[in-house]
């Protein structure tokens, strides 16, 4: 959200007001979520504050970048990589990489839903590598839902992850704890109800039945964003930032549990004939 960027900016600023001052005060008045405008009296001073500002962010980790300024003396100093953000600047060696495999994982619990997704890359000397890509969490809608039923709202949420993804992707692998949300996406949507049924549809669209798959509860990453964890614990969170451990391993040594059949009655259309 905006509030929180807006904080997550300022703070970095306040914590760090005694060695950047000036640095430190033009982003407490001058920046707007990621944007900042602001000036100086003189080109020297003009570079010494974008010096400043960039030391400043790169602290907590903040890249400053697509820099613009009336001074040609000021753009002449901004290193090149940082007037504008090019694909490859993520992706340095993506000519070495041969293939991508998207992993997402959903989970619910009674008050949140979530989404978390991860490219899986593979280089051309068999090197494997795990990134973190996007994440979203829920909460969830203030009538009283089944677990299920979020979970399918999670599973969602990677439908519409599928949409924003312009990589060439070699596979797709869906990943869920809940034996019923996955007899659920190994059927029609026909025979469910509205609820059910409307949303497994949409859902093959982009992630067809046979991308799905269990997952034990203790390796699904989808689990800090439904349950909460504080952020002493995220930052070493191991399965967080880098996926289940058996995702770096060949894909004959990933899980491949049996999903037992489990009627849902209550979710399943029923048609009387006479």
């Amino acid at each position: 959200s905006c509030f929180a960027a807006n904080m997550s900016i300022k703070q970095n600023a306040i914590d760090c007001m005694h060695e950047f001052h000036l640095a430190a005060k033009m982003v407490t008045e001058s920046f707007y979520v990621d944007d900042g405008l602001f000036g100086a009296g003189s080109v020297e001073e003009a570079i010494e504050l974008r010096k400043e500002m960039q030391e400043l962010f790169s602290r907590e980790g903040f890249l400053l970048c697509k820099w613009n300024s009336t001074s040609k003396l000021v753009l002449e100093s901004i290193e090149h990589h940082l007037k504008d953000v090019q694909e490859r600047f993520y992706f340095s060696d993506i000519s070495q990489l041969k293939s991508f495999q998207l992993h997402g994982f959903i989970d619910a619990s009674e008050d949140v839903y979530a989404a978390v997704v991860y490219i899986r890359s593979q280089d051309t000397d068999g090197n494997i590598g795990i990134s973190l890509v996007i994440a979203k969490s829920c909460v969830s809608p203030i009538k009283r839902m089944s677990i299920p039923r979020l979970e399918l709202c999670g599973a969602q949420l990677l439908h519409y992850f599928k949409g924003i993804f312009n990589l060439k992707l070699s596979s797709i692998f869906a990943w869920t704890n809940t034996n019923i949300v996955l007899n659920w996406l190994q059927g029609s949507s026909r025979r469910f109800k509205v609820f059910v049924g409307n949303r497994v549809s949409s859902i093959f669209d982009r992630i067809p039945a046979d991308r799905w798959a269990h997952v034990q509860g203790t390796d699904n990453p989808a689990d800090a964003p439904s349950r909460g964890l504080f952020p002493s614990e995220l930052v070493s969170h191991e399965l967080w930032w880098n996926g289940p451990p058996w995702l770096r391993k060949p894909e004959s040594e990933w899980p491949h549990d049996f999903i037992p059949s489990i009627k849902t009655l209550e979710e399943e259309s029923h048609i009387t004939l006479y």
